[in-house]
């Protein structure tokens, strides 16, 4: 049906356009279309009931007007497409998830532009304080509103008249558009919660400083960590919750309760209940926060490099759920992309990976650490291991 120039694809054939203006004439009613015609009108009419898009009769002269338009209408622009090595280095730094360091060198400073560019788009300059946290909220708010207008563009049930080639170009802009909005407004909604998240943080570490010094310095602790059972069973009683020592700061009016909700928790609440002194269960809990064990020199202020709280762990989260425990994890607030920390001086850092400069593991005490390190060491291979006999199944290169 779409031959130019004798080149198939690209527009209708001289029969299809008579038939397609007999139509919209006839006001879409392929009956009323001349006997000569009138095949092919109905052909036409199927296609376009095909795209399930009701089509009315409008002002004739309107018609004309669009008809004449279209039938001058000469090649489409070219779509805009990037070159061979800017392609390359997008690419390469959307596989290396955005981190530069793992771009290869001869294409950093071409993803670098890339990463400027998403700078340019994604963050926007914010001021601590509560106006912070309303600009942020208020970013949310409308990047929500940006994606519900956007799915609203995408549904095509329009009651205009259109020719067939409005209709593909329409749906074509549109998805191209999706195909680059979306992702870019996720992306500031994800650096919007990040945000948010940091702020937060910033205002537990304030509260732990007023705490300290109404507590001759010392770390928000209830009744955990003096071996008085586990401390991961959050809501059974204090004195085996971790997080209950946390919660003291809900507890003394030193933070709101939203304070310790990380927007990248949806299960976490941010409303106080009666007298709690605690979270009710596991999944509640935003921020792990270090174990105490009664020492005297675990003060606030002490060692400005410690880290007191960060982002939840994810180990936690696996042992409880008897899942396979991966040291390296990253914690989930933040899609696994990394974590916050609160440092004992009242900063708030951000770490793309759970090992300190010290090679610390801020999810895993120093024995664990310790053992897990043998473990690698003596479960490695280097290539001389033979099958410990016939049952002893071992494949390799």
């Amino acid at each position: 049906m779409f031959v130019e120039d004798g080149n198939p694809g690209h527009g209708l054939s001289e029969v299809d356009a008579q038939a397609l203006d007999a139509l919209i004439e006839a006001g879409f009613d392929a009956e009323a279309v001349q006997p000569g015609l009138r095949d092919r009108a109905r052909q036409v009419a199927h296609v376009l009931g095909l795209l399930d898009c009701p089509i009315e009769a409008r002002n004739p002269d309107l018609v004309a007007k669009t008809v004449e338009l279209l039938r001058h209408r000469t090649h489409a622009a070219p779509e805009p497409v990037l070159c061979s090595s800017d392609a390359d280095a997008l690419d390469s730094w959307i596989m290396s998830h955005g981190d530069l360091s793992r771009v290869p060198s001869a294409m950093r400073e071409r993803a670098g532009v890339h990463e400027a560019l998403r700078v340019l788009v994604t963050q926007t300059p914010v001021v601590g304080g509560s106006g912070r946290r309303d600009l942020i909220e208020r970013t949310l708010a409308r990047v929500d509103a940006a994606i519900e207008d956007q799915s609203e563009r995408m549904r095509l049930g329009s009651r205009r008249g259109l020719r067939l080639a409005d209709i593909i170009s329409v749906a074509a802009v549109l998805l191209l558009g999706a195909s680059v909005l979306l992702p870019v407004l996720s992306s500031v909604r994800s650096e919007a919660r990040k945000s948010l998240c940091e702020a937060n943080l910033g205002r537990v570490a304030e509260a732990m400083g007023i705490y300290a010094g109404s507590n001759n310095s010392s770390l928000p602790m209830a009744t955990a960590g003096f071996g008085g059972g586990s401390w991961i069973d959050v809501g059974s009683r204090p004195e085996r919750s971790n997080s209950a020592n946390l919660y003291m700061l809900v507890r003394g009016r030193y933070a709101r309760l939203a304070d310790l909700a990380c927007p990248g928790n949806p299960t976490a609440p941010t409303r106080e209940v009666g007298e709690a002194r605690d979270w009710r269960r596991l999944e509640e809990v935003s921020y792990s926060y270090q174990v105490q064990d009664g020492r005297p020199e675990r003060v606030w202020g002490l060692d400005a490099g410690r880290p007191i709280v960060a982002d939840r762990s994810p180990v936690v989260l696996q042992i409880v759920r008897r899942d396979p425990i991966v040291p390296g994890s990253r914690s989930p607030n933040h899609s696994s992309s990394g974590q916050h920390v609160v440092r004992s001086d009242g900063s708030v850092d951000w770490l793309k990976s759970p090992v300190l400069e010290t090679g610390d593991n801020i999810w895993l005490p120093r024995a664990v650490e310790e053992a897990v390190a043998k473990i690698r060491q003596y479960y490695g291979m280097n290539g001389n291991e033979v099958p410990a006999g016939v049952d002893d199944v071992l494949l390799g290169p």
